[in-house]
């Protein structure tokens, strides 16, 4: 502490300034606002957070399936969790740089947890509301300079960087002991989820551009009175683009090339699946997205059906 009079030392305890005699009571604690283990601490777990939501997102938004109308939903679900990552991260941000909307979303965050996240997220919860609401978090969040704190001020957040080691430890163990394992068992459901959502994207995409070069196909046969010759998809592109279809797809949603095999009688149309290799189009459905995926003579004589893995 320094003496506001003359600026001397003042030990702490001490009643009065040993060098000019001025009453400790108008001293000022030697403070400066520094981010507390605590405030770090959360910053980190609400990046990770982010991320959390942010894989969520992208799960919703890469794994609609059926009609246009689930597609939207399926979406919008996914804009809402995007939107949800991203104020997260604006959270941390805030956090991270003592901003005084940082502490706001972070108790806004933490209310939601109470309900949304019992019974762990609640005990998680309820410690970081107890840590927001001391009264030195409320001044190192104010965003004042410390010049123009008051002695009372002063010492709250003098008292807080004393103790702020000891209120992170406690914060990290209780996210390592309850947060860590839950974060372990949703990414060891998300991410297979993901993969597969992503992986049936791709299948609809392959699905819906054999489709479009099968409708080119059947137009060239209207005027032509036969289908086009053609042994690869690159032979097929030059005699259909851009009069039948304006940009041929040369590959699947795995970017391996599409298959062709077209006489002036027939043809055939085919994606080798996820793992490339293969050549048969025996007909009926497929579940696994190794399978090929089959278009002849204008519709899918091998196709997915029901749950693919």
């Amino acid at each position: 502490m320094h003496c506001t009079q003359c600026g001397a030392e003042v030990p702490d305890g001490a009643r009065f300034c040993a060098a000019c005699g001025a009453n400790t009571f108008g001293t000022t604690a030697t403070v400066a606002r520094t981010r507390p283990l605590a405030v770090t601490l959360l910053a980190i777990l609400k990046i990770l957070t982010s991320l959390g939501w942010l894989l969520i997102a992208l799960l919703f938004t890469f794994a609609w399936q059926g009609g246009p109308g689930k597609e939207v939903a399926f979406a919008i679900v996914g804009a809402i969790f995007l939107a949800i990552a991203l104020v997260a991260a604006l959270c941390a941000y805030g956090l991270w740089t003592l901003r005084p909307w940082g502490r706001v979303l972070q108790i806004a965050f933490s209310c939601l947890g109470l309900i949304l996240g019992f019974p762990i997220g609640t005990v998680i919860s309820i410690l970081i509301l107890v840590y927001m609401f001391q009264p030195g978090v409320k001044v190192l969040f104010s965003g004042r300079p410390v010049a123009s704190l008051s002695r009372a001020e002063s010492e709250q957040l003098l008292a807080l960087s004393k103790s702020g080691a000891a209120t992170g430890m406690a914060i990290a163990l209780v996210a390592a002991f309850l947060f860590v394992p839950l974060a372990g068992i949703m990414a060891a459901i998300a991410i297979p989820n993901f993969l597969n959502a992503v992986d049936r994207g791709k299948q609809k995409r392959t699905m819906a551009d054999i489709r479009s070069i099968g409708t080119a196909v059947e137009a060239f046969r209207l005027q032509k009175n036969a289908y086009p010759d053609a042994e690869t998809i690159g032979d097929l592109g030059a005699a259909l683009a851009p009069e039948y279809i304006e940009v041929m797809p040369p590959t699947d949603g795995w970017q391996h090339p599409l298959q062709v095999e077209s006489n002036g009688e027939h043809y055939l149309i085919y994606s080798f699946g996820k793992d490339g290799t293969g050549t048969s189009c025996e007909n009926g459905p497929t579940t696994t997205f190794d399978d090929q995926i089959c278009f002849a003579d204008g519709e899918f004589v091998r196709y997915p059906e029901g749950t693919q893995r």
